[in-house]
Order: structure tokens, then sequence, then C-alpha cells
């Protein structure tokens, strides 16, 4: 055979391998039944992003035969995105600057000049900051070696051999991490890396199929073959774009997958069926026809194989969702509707019937509207308007009309189709639920209401008792006003019998002018007992700043009669040590000097009553009350200790609770502490507690620091 026939006999094998080809995936499509596949079904969203015109800048590399840096740029990426605007009409710009490939993802990242990259391998650490198409290049990694150089069946064969890769590249991390026993020789670039197995310099090359045989061709490499498989799988790359361009990715990944296997045949092709150069030998032509022929077999195989995959995978995800719709139509008790955005309802399911009472022949086909409460139809239709408008409906509530007259009140989650314009909806009867929801609104509203007038009764209650107290206080006051003026009066009653004698002649050892003194400072010793007395009581409330000190003095001087009658001893003591203001502002307190007033006298009461008892115990025992004053940066500390005994631990912590009283009935209230705890926690924003100490019991009085002069 010559050598004319001998090429013709070699087309004609390639041709005939190519029309098998076309014709097996004209016959894959006929006989998947495929849809029309062609037409791009877009969201408003998408579409949106489409009439905006954006300009694409698309960075185009050197990485042959995906990209060239022609002018015009070229390559099979090159022409999978020329044809994906011309089916979409996004526009353009192709930029030739020889970014590298960390340059570009730099200003993908920042959107500075690049929008897009045509080839890339989806990572995840990479998703931050772009959106990837569904990968469109799809190549085997696989073992290239010497035509001559035994047979390998794997990686494995490989192990103590030379293998070459290029440096930085993903498979030299991968060899050098995952395959130590490999002997590595690291390349500048992939051209190197071929080239040191042509020379045999090393034993082996692992690259992907489709760019490494294009390379072997395109360098008149001839002594090279396919070797074997690698358990690295696919080469997969998709498009990358700028991550708040998500409408873009999903065109692109849309328009893809409605290429067609001839349209992805055309472009790989056109590239891997390039002219070669002239002057080949014969024995040169026939590899390289029997290597592209072999590269592009098993690509046009996996494109193949991979739309068959995805057709399966759509046609079990349509029979499955059936099988979910027919299910969840069969359901008896929820309620589930498929609707025109028009209102008219397309199918019913069971629930309709068991709940509405209608047969699904007086439903389906009819207007929505004309079921539905005539005051719930305005804000029906505005929800339906969002769901054409590609928004979720989420718990909405409207009523339907029961076949009996009444109606019935459903809650509904919907969301629209863009594609069949349809609605799917499915909706829970909670009529009775509602009614529940409003009768315990009801039972709540009325128990607040009682739990209100009980609040007000116990407040109304508590102020009586308050009140109580305070007359029970003032009939002792009262008594102890009674031994102070008894003395006075006497006094009084002497004075003015001596004063009437020197008027009747007798002589004295002093004149009339010291008895009228006298008789003054008796006077104005009960007018003082009488404003103590009348202050106490006070109904005034109005709080500002008043001395501690004062107060306490002012109180002292009310039970010191009754304490002195019962040898009880009051020892006043004031500490300044720790006050940084000036002396006028020491010991100022904010609140009511009358309420205040009432706290140290139910104190005291209570250290006369804890002293007298403790007394009748102990006759030898000293009775004394010590109050002590001090402040620091927080305020100021009134301590009043009384000689009493201690009190036992578990009624020490009850002593302030309302009520709670351990004297004879008749005797005590258990109002007093409950009250000044009120008044100095609530009333003066201070902290009041009592504790046993080694001479009896000491209550204490936390009261805030104030500035004087301050209003609130």
């Amino acid at each position: 055979m010559n050598i004319r026939n001998l090429l013709r006999t070699i087309a004609l094998i390639i041709l005939s391998v190519f029309i098998t080809h076309a014709a097996m995936a004209q016959d894959f499509e006929n006989d998947l039944n495929l849809p029309n596949i062609s037409k791009i079904i877009l969201t408003p969203e998408e579409q949106k992003w489409l009439n905006e015109k954006h300009l694409v800048k698309i960075r185009v590399g050197s990485v042959p035969p995906y990209q060239f840096l022609t002018n015009p740029p070229s390559g099979i990426s090159v022409d999978y995105i020329k044809l994906i605007a011309e089916k979409t009409g996004i526009n353009i710009q192709f930029d030739t600057i020889p970014y590298t490939l960390f340059e570009s993802l730099q200003k993908l990242k920042d959107k500075n000049g690049i929008d897009l990259i045509l080839s890339i391998t989806p990572k995840p650490e990479r998703e931050e900051y772009i959106e990837f198409t569904d990968a469109y290049l799809s190549s085997p990694w696989v073992i290239f070696n010497g035509e001559h150089d035994s047979f390998i069946r794997g990686i494995s064969d490989l192990y103590g051999k030379t293998v070459s890769v290029q440096k930085g590249h993903s498979m030299h991390r991968l060899l050098e991490k995952e395959y130590p026993d490999l002997k590595l020789l690291v390349a500048k670039d992939t051209e190197a890396a071929i080239e040191a197995v042509s020379t045999k310099k090393a034993d082996a090359f692992i690259g992907n199929l489709t760019l490494t045989s294009y390379l072997i061709s395109q360098h008149g490499i001839s002594n090279l073959k396919v070797a074997a498989l690698t358990p690295f799988g696919n080469h997969n790359q998709a498009m990358g774009i700028r991550k708040d361009w998500p409408e873009l990715a999903s065109i692109i990944t849309k328009t893809l997958q409605t290429l067609t296997p001839k349209e992805h045949s055309a472009i790989f092709n056109k590239w891997m069926l390039a002219n070669y150069e002239q002057g080949l030998e014969l024995h040169d032509v026939i590899k390289f026809v029997a290597i592209f022929t072999f590269a592009v077999l098993v690509i046009v195989i996996l494109i193949i194989y991979h739309s068959y995959r995805k057709l399966q995978n759509e046609i079990r995800e349509r029979r499955k969702n059936e099988i979910i719709v027919e299910k969840f139509f069969k359901q008896p008790m929820n309620i589930h509707l498929i609707l025109e955005l028009d209102g008219t309802i397309r199918r019913i399911n069971n629930g309709w019937i068991n709940i509405l009472g209608y047969t699904k022949e007086e439903i389906e086909g009819k207007y929505i509207f004309d079921l539905i409460h005539p005051d719930d139809i305005e804000m029906t239709q505005k929800e339906m308007v969002k769901l054409g408008q590609g928004e979720m409906t989420s718990s909405f509530e409207n009523r339907y009309l029961h076949k009996d007259g009444s109606y019935r009140l459903f809650v509904w989650s919907a969301i629209a189709s863009m594609e069949d314009r349809l609605v799917y909806a499915v909706a829970s009867d909670i009529t009775e639920k509602k009614k529940i929801e409003l009768d315990l609104k009801e039972l709540n509203e009325k128990l607040q209401l009682k739990v209100k007038e009980e609040v007000e009764k116990n407040n109304k209650k508590e102020k009586l008792l308050f009140e109580h107290k305070r007359f029970a206080d003032m009939g002792r006051m009262i008594n102890a006003i009674a031994h102070q003026w008894r003395q006075p009066l006497n006094n009084i009653s002497l004075v003015s019998q001596m004063m009437e004698e020197i008027d009747n002649g007798d002589e004295f050892d002093f004149d009339k002018n010291e008895l009228y003194s006298q008789h003054r400072d008796i006077v104005e010793h009960m007018s003082q007992t009488i404003d103590n007395f009348r202050n106490y009581f006070s109904r005034d409330k109005e709080k500002h700043n008043f001395s501690i000190v004062d107060e306490i003095q002012s109180t002292l001087s009310l039970v010191d009669v009754k304490f002195n009658s019962h040898g009880i001893t009051t020892n006043f003591n004031i500490n300044e040590s720790g006050n940084t203001q000036d002396n006028e502002d020491t010991f100022l307190c904010y609140g009511s000097p009358g309420d205040f007033r009432q706290v140290l006298l139910n104190i005291f009461n209570n250290a006369h009553d804890a002293i007298i008892d403790y007394k009748e115990k102990n006759s030898n025992q000293h009775s004394k009350i010590t109050i002590t004053v001090g402040c620091d940066s927080t305020g100021s500390h009134v301590t009043i200790e009384n000689s009493g005994d201690n009190i036992p631990d578990d009624i020490l912590v009850r002593i302030f609770q309302p009520y709670f009283t351990t004297k004879e009935e008749g005797k005590g209230t258990g109002i007093g502490l409950y009250m000044s705890r009120i008044i100095i926690e609530q009333e003066m924003n201070g902290k009041i507690y009592a504790m046993n100490t080694d001479s009896g019991v000491a209550f204490h009085l936390l009261l805030p620091k104030v500035v004087k002069d301050e209003k609130k």
C-alpha cells in the first residue's frame, strides 16, 4: 500500500470515528427522549441582571489548548464563553495582560478589573470570594512514559522511579505529600516536564490528558505514550466569577447544561485536530493521529457520560418529585393545592374534601377567591402578587367557606414556580386552635384583672397595717412625752410659786430675772419635744438631702426617757476617718426624713424590747445601745448594736419578712422591720441587714453617697 492510500485509510478511520460519535450523540438524545434543553429558563433575578447590561471583564491566560494569549484570544475556554455570550446576550471583554494566577485571583476578589476567570479548579477556600459555575472542562489525570518502556498498570509501578512534575503545580504538591516513595524531578513548566521523559531524564510524567496531548503534538515529541490511568480521577475545571454576581454564575451554568454533545465536540475537535507542521515523517503523523484520536475519544466519551449521568439524574429526580407530589396529595388531613397565579385552582387533595366538605369536581378549575372570606380577599391578592414576584409565603392566614356556610381558618406556606407559573401550597386548619388561643387570651386577661384586684387589696391592707403601726408608735410616743413633760411641769410649778413668793416679799439667793430665764428654758425644752413629735409623724413625703446625724439625734431625744427609765444607756459615735467631703456635706442622705426616723424608731424599739427580755433572764447584764455612723467613698454606714440576746439563725433570715414576729399576740405586728426594709431598699436605694455579734445583735444601714442640694 502506497503512502497516499495509507493516509486515505487513516483519514477514513478518523472520519468514521467522529461520524459515529455524532450519530451516537444524536441517537443518545433521541433514545432518551430528551426535553427541549435548548431553552434557558432564567429567574427574575437572573433576567434583571442581564437587563442591566453589565460588562464582564474576562482574564485570558496562557493555558493551551484551553486559552491562548493571541490577538484576538482563542482556545477551548474562549470558544465556550463566546458561545455562551452569543446564546445569552452577555457583554464580554477579554483582558490579555499576562497576570499570574495569584494576581488574577486578587483582582477578582477586589473586583478590580477582572470579573471572570475562564478555567479554575473549585476549592473550598476559594468559595469565600469566588462564585463557581458547574465544571465544564474535565480531563483524566494519566501517566505518560516512553513508547518502548515496560508496561505500567498504575502509579504503584512507579515507586522508586523518577517522575517529572511542574514546579508549584497541584500535582507536584499532591505527589510530594501522598507518594514519598516517588523520586520527583521538578521542572520549571509542563513542557519541560514532558521533555524530561522524552529525553530519558525521567521515567514518567503525570498530567492532564488534554493539555499534555496538545503539548506533545505542538512540540513534535514522538516517543511518548499514554501508559495508564491514575487514582486521581479527572481534572475538573469551572469558570470563577466575582462573589457579588451569583446571577452570572447561574446563567452560565444553565447555558452549559443546555449545550448538546455536538456543540461540545465541535469546540474540542477544533483544537484537538489542529493542523500539524509540514514535513513530519509518516510514522510521526500516524502517532500524532493515534494520540489525538485517543484524547478526543476520551474527552467525548467523558462529555457523553457526564451528560448521560446528568440526564439520568434529572429523570430520577423528576420521578422522585412525581412520587413526592403524589404522596403529598394523598395525605388526607393536610390541605394541599396547586394554583395558577391568576387564582384558578389546578389540583387539590382530599384534605379539602375532609375539611371544607366539597368534592374535587366542585373545586378544581374554580376561582379560589370565590371561596375566600370577603374581608380576606384583598390581603390574599397582595400575597399572590408577592408569589408572582418570586417571594415565598409563610404563616399566611385567611378564611375559607365551608359547604355548610361557616368559615374555616387556614394557615399557608406557598412558593411559586417561575418555570410553569404555578403556585404550590400547603395549609393547616387552625380554626379550633385559634378558638382555643382566643379563649386562653380571654382567660389570661381575666386572671390578670383578678391578680391586679388582689394586689390592690393587699396594698390597701398593707397600707392600713402601716397606719396601724404608726398609730401604735404614736401612742408610745405620747406616753414618752408624758414622761418627759412631768418633770418640766413640776419645775414650772415650782418656779411660778417662787416668783409669787418674791412678789410677796420673801427673799431668795437669786432674783426674779433668773427665775424668768429658767422658766423660758423649761418651756423651750418642752416646745422642742413637741416639734420632734410633730416631725416624726409628719405626712410630708417629699424627698431631699438631710443629715443622718441630725435625724438620729432627733429620734434619740424621743426615746431617751423610756430608755433611761429601764436603765438602758445610749452611746452615739461619729467616725469621720473615711470622710472625703467637706464637713457640711458629711453624712448626707437622700430621701424622706420622716421615713428615715420611722426606720430608726423601729430599730430602737426592737432593741429596747430585746434588752428588756434578755435582762429578765440575766439580771446582771449591762443594758446598752451603741449607734455608730461612718462613711467611705460609697456612702454612709449606720450601725445600731444592742446588748440583747443573739437571734437564732433560722429566725435571723426571716426578721424582715412581712407579718413575721416572735412576740406574743398583741405585742407585735411583724410590720416594723418589713416597713424598714421597704423604706431603706426601695425608697432610699440602700441596704439593711442584721447580724449577731459578741455583744448582742447589730443592725446595719448602708446608704448611698449623695451630693449636697442634689435634686431628683
